[in-house]
């Protein structure tokens, strides 16, 4: 089996890695209180990245792996971003060729509300009884789904299949890469016997 030895870390490395860690989320969470756009996209990407650098390096150690652990992550990430962008379009739009998003149509037209006007709404409504009953009242038969889908549509089939479909692609890939794993790991335990 290879000498590890150099790789090694003892506890104190990951916990400085934990402390960096957590340093780093509480600024990506004090980041957007400052209300500069800038600075929150900052702490919001940049911090992201930095920390999904550190786990993936320190914690998953892929900067130690065989290569062909990073093809298998690639692929991953590749399934990924062609997932995202088949249903993108559907999801991004208000109308399509044989469906229509009737809550965001509406949501757009009736524009973005006032805040405060909002919350005198709420102080005045009688106790959640609106609310109540519409939470105890029977489901609604008409059949779309929130958004305006509704289960008839080609659409909502198509993203269903695309969903399972990449998602058997994925696991089929981790199984491949969970089984190349073992391959090594026999072989060289083969070799060094």
């Amino acid at each position: 089996m290879a000498d590890h030895s150099s790789e090694h870390h003892g506890d104190g490395h990951y916990v400085k890695i934990y402390l960096i860690l957590l340093g780093l989320l509480i600024v990506s969470i004090l980041g957007p209180e400052l209300e500069i756009q800038i600075v929150t996209l900052i702490t919001a990407f940049g911090v992201a990245v930095i920390k999904a650098n550190l786990v993936v390096s320190h914690f998953m150690h892929l900067n130690v792996e065989k290569p062909i652990i990073k093809w298998i992550l690639g692929a991953s990430v590749v399934l990924m971003a062609l997932m995202w962008a088949g249903v993108a379009p559907d999801v991004q739009n208000h109308e399509g060729h044989q469906w229509e998003n009737l809550a965001a149509q509406a949501a757009v037209e009736r524009g973005i509300e006032d805040p405060e006007d909002h919350a005198e709404e709420e102080a005045v409504d009688h106790e959640g009884e609106e609310v109540a009953a519409a939470v105890i009242g029977p489901p609604p038969t008409h059949g779309p789904l929130p958004g305006g889908y509704n289960f008839t549509h080609l659409v909502f089939w198509t993203v269903v299949g695309m969903v399972a479909v990449g998602t058997n692609a994925v696991a089929i890939i981790l199984s491949v890469g969970a089984g190349l794993l073992a391959f090594e790991t026999i072989k060289g335990d083969e070799s060094s016997g």
